[in-house]
């Protein structure tokens, strides 16, 4: 009966993913980190920036409302979106409910940048498969003054000085399955231009090119895109990527590259793989704090 044994626990062990996961995905979940930049400006210490990613129209509470308000209960300077925050696949209707009940929620309290996903680019990569929705997303950031950062800068600013934010869109070369493809500071260039003289926070959807811009003059990298790994696992990590690397590094968390951080979302929803395990939505919260290093 031992061949009978193994299978079972298999089946069982689904069976505890599968139950779990359906409460999870539900269970939103803040994570706070403090970043440390180097000739922050004063007006900026002690500024706080919540980072969004990977939404993918999920729903939390009642009409969606419970997202916007964890995050105005304790509201931060700036939301930040990192793209997917929509599901854009053939045979999906194009759903903005839940985008638009954020959207709608912070409009006029908390200034929203957005830059896009690989779900984002994909409505205006291919409109003969998602006729309209490019236009419709763009209408509705208009509509709530969402600024939209496609290979693009903004200014934030503050008793006249300065934060940089840009978004840089990637090609979709850069979302190959089980490959990662190589990218140069020219190739950052040419998206956003050079860095400045002011702090830099750069969102790009890959976490995979924490390093490259670095060499640019990013201080703060917000990146999302692996979902945390859907499943993680203790002392093992994220399981699996949608690029289809196994217990990635870069699935989750906060990663250094000289003085530029990368803080890498977990997101807060699902899309192909409904499942999370052990990975809860997550709201990121950020603090910037002065690195007072020479």
């Amino acid at each position: 009966m031992w061949w009978l044994v193994f299978p079972g626990a298999a089946l069982l062990f689904l069976l505890v993913i599968l139950i779990r996961s359906s409460r999870e995905r539900k269970m939103l979940s803040e994570t706070c980190y403090t970043v440390y930049i180097k000739d922050l400006p004063e007006a900026f210490y002690d500024t706080e920036l919540a980072f969004l990613s990977d939404l993918h129209g999920e729903d939390f509470g009642e009409n969606g409302s419970a997202l916007a308000e964890t995050l105005l209960r304790d509201p931060p300077a700036l939301v930040l979106a990192g793209g997917d925050m929509l599901t854009v696949k053939k045979g999906i209707p194009f759903d903005t409910h839940s985008l638009e009940s954020i959207l709608q929620a912070l409009s006029g309290r908390i200034p929203v940048y957005y830059a896009l996903g690989n779900h984002e680019s994909r409505m205006r990569e291919y409109p003969e498969d998602f006729p309209g929705w490019y236009g419709r997303f763009l209408s509705l950031t208009e509509k709530y003054g969402v600024i939209l950062l496609d290979n693009a800068s903004a200014y934030y600013e503050k008793d006249g000085q300065k934060l940089r934010i840009s978004g840089v869109t990637l090609d979709r070369k850069y979302y190959k399955k089980g490959r990662t493809e190589r990218m140069k500071v020219s190739d950052v260039d040419a998206a956003i231009g050079p860095s400045g003289d002011c702090p830099e926070i750069v969102m790009m959807h890959s976490p995979m090119y924490g390093k490259t811009l670095s060499a640019w003059g990013a201080d703060l990298v917000l990146s999302g895109h692996f979902h945390g790994g859907t499943v993680r696992l203790p002392f093992l990590g994220g399981v699996m990527t949608p690029q289809f690397q196994f217990f990635s590094s870069y699935a989750k968390g906060e990663k250094h590259f000289g003085r530029t951080t990368e803080i890498i979302s977990g997101g807060l929803g699902t899309h192909s793989i409904r499942i999370r395990f052990m990975n809860k939505p997550e709201i990121i919260r950020i603090r910037l704090l002065r690195d007072g290093r020479k």
